[in-house]
């Protein structure tokens, strides 16, 4: 788990490939407004004081703030929430934006705390937080996944696949993305990326669609960046939110 809080002035990046499952709180006292680019298209985004984004593990995000702001991140390991999914298969965790839950922003807010006071209440507490923000994200955003992706085994079902297939040839070089595809798949881009693997037989490799890296666009931030504190069982990294 990695825990962050600080202040940016202005950010940009452009295909963020999220390694674990990816929770950023708005802790300034004023609402912050921003492009994202949600299926392949450009839509304002505004956090009130206290919401927060969500984006899941293996998929990617463009994010364009010219205000300054106030943040908390905090992410999870996939192996954290998958425990308290029950049947991972048939539920998949979607992204979500101005999203109000008083559970996570206190979840959040105490990690937060904790971190960047050296991780003084031990891993016991600090696994405790982790346990109960899994809970919430698995309450808050699961979804009942695709049938079509739950009965075949993680594969598409021939529908699903003639339409990424199709959709390929028809704006493959036009900038064509994976949110796009899975998108008319019917599947969160994570699961898309995974099912249309196995439902050609590619092997999976590290490399992310859309010429994404694991961290393309990092900017450093103003502020007191979260120092290492292994006691507490977690270390800090710089993340655009």
């Amino acid at each position: 788990m990695h825990v962050e809080a600080g202040e940016n002035p202005s950010w940009d990046v452009h295909d963020l490939t999220v390694r674990a499952h990816y929770l950023a709180l708005n802790t300034d006292p004023h609402a912050l407004t921003f492009e994202a680019v949600v299926d392949g298209r450009p839509r304002e985004i505004t956090l009130a004081p206290g919401q927060l984004w969500f984006c899941p593990a293996g998929e990617s995000f463009t994010h364009r703030v010219a205000a300054p702001a106030s943040f908390a991140i905090v992410t999870l390991e996939p192996e954290k929430v998958l425990r308290v999914l029950g049947e991972p298969e048939e539920r998949e965790l979607r992204r979500a934006y101005s999203v109000d839950s008083p559970q996570l922003e206190h979840l959040v807010r105490a990690l937060s705390a904790e971190a960047e006071r050296g991780g003084p209440s031990g891993a016991v507490f600090v696994d405790a937080l982790a346990t109960a923000l899994a809970v919430q994200m698995a309450a808050t955003f699961a979804v009942k996944a695709a049938p079509a992706l739950a009965a075949r085994g993680g594969k598409l079902s021939r529908g699903a696949l003639q339409r990424a297939l199709e959709l390929v040839d028809a704006e493959l070089g036009e900038g064509l993305t994976v949110e796009r595809m899975a998108d008319a798949a019917g599947l969160s881009a994570a699961h898309f990326a995974r099912a249309f693997r196995r439902s050609l037989g590619v092997a999976r490799t590290s490399t992310s669609c859309g010429g994404a890296s694991s961290a393309p666009g990092r900017r450093s931030r103003r502020g007191t960046p979260i120092s290492s504190t292994s006691r507490a069982g977690w270390a800090s990294r710089t993340r655009p939110t």
